[in-house]
């Protein structure tokens, strides 16, 4: 279990990282060009809204991993 443990780790890491890289990135494209500032929110809306998921999906997994004695 030590394996599924480090690699639900890094997949949560490398999550982060990489919304955190979308969100900066939209925000700089999105100072760089008024006119396309409404698709820019929407990407990093899209971007925050995928990390709650990826995160409520890791935290179900933990939970079930304790519930059933993993």
């Amino acid at each position: 279990m030590d394996i599924l443990d480090e690699i639900s780790q890094l997949f949560i890491w490398l999550t982060r990282v990489g919304v955190i890289f979308r969100v900066a990135f939209c925000f700089f494209k999105k100072i760089g060009n008024d006119e396309e500032a409404a698709v820019y929110n929407k990407r990093m809306k899209n971007a925050i809204t995928f990390y709650i998921l990826a995160e409520s999906i890791f935290q179900i997994k933990d939970i079930a991993m304790y519930y059933f004695g993993g």
